[in-house]
């Protein structure tokens, strides 16, 4: 039996924002096949995944054609 488990992210923070996109970045995870990136549009809602980033080394992400008019959660899980 394999057992899986999400490792979270370190210094997940907004590298940059503009009106209509958003730059995260994070801490590199060791020994994790890549990151997926989910966003909300309310703290609480349903998150949908956006991105998966294969591999361990890009720990960047850049959220394009938001609306300006709305405000944006996200989560990474590794």
């Amino acid at each position: 039996m394999h057992k899986a488990y999400v490792e979270e992210v370190s210094r997940f923070s907004i590298d940059n924002c503009t009106q209509n996109s958003i730059s995260l970045k994070w801490n590199k995870v060791n020994d994790v096949n890549g990151y997926i990136l989910d966003r909300a549009t309310t703290r609480d809602g349903e998150y949908d995944g956006i991105a998966k980033i294969e591999g361990n080394s890009n720990t960047e992400y850049t959220d394009l054609n938001l609306e300006s008019s709305k405000t944006y959660y996200y989560k990474v899980k590794a």
